[in-house]
Order: structure tokens, then C-alpha cells, then sequence
């Protein structure tokens, strides 16, 4: 494999994750935020019930790509595009 193919595939997944991060780092640090912010105060159920739906749905997806027999990267990509449309 060429240095540079190698370089200009492995790029974008470190720019992707790095965009990640940012988003999740600055999502949690704006939600805190403001007078009325009470996210952080919340009852254990509260968190449970926002991440249930997520974690059913991925666990869910990743199933049916196995019963599928879809190819270990294509579930990957399944339960990526779950986990987006869940959030």
C-alpha cells in the first residue's frame, strides 16, 4: 500500500473523529450552561430513559444485521446509521 493512499484514506476518519469530539465536548458544556439549565439534576431514570431508546435500537439493528448475515464492516455501518437516527 502507498504511503500517500494510505494517508489520504486514514485522514478522514481521524478528521471524523475529531469532529466527534468536539461536537460531544461542546454539547455537554453548552447544556450545562444558562439560569434554567437543569440537565445536570436530573434522577437517575431521566438518563436511563433518554439512553434506552439508543442502546434497544442498536443492539436491535446489530441483531438483525447478523440474522442477515450481512459483512462484519456493513453491520458496523448499520449500527453507525441506528445510532444517527436515534440521536
Amino acid at each position: 500500500v502507498n504511503i500517500a493512499t494510505r494517508m489520504e484514506s486514514d485522514f478522514p476518519k481521524l478528521l471524523g473523529n475529531i469532529a466527534a469530539l468536539a461536537l460531544v465536548t461542546n454539547s455537554i458544556l453548552v447544556a450545562g450552561r444558562g439560569p434554567h439549565a437543569e440537565l445536570w439534576s436530573q434522577p437517575p431514570v431521566f438518563y436511563f430513559g433518554v439512553a434506552a431508546p439508543i442502546f434497544i435500537g442498536l443492539i436491535t439493528a446489530t441483531w438483525m444485521a447478523s440474522m442477515f448475515r450481512l459483512e462484519k464492516p456493513e453491520r458496523v455501518a448499520v449500527a453507525v446509521e441506528c445510532c444517527y437516527q436515534n440521536t
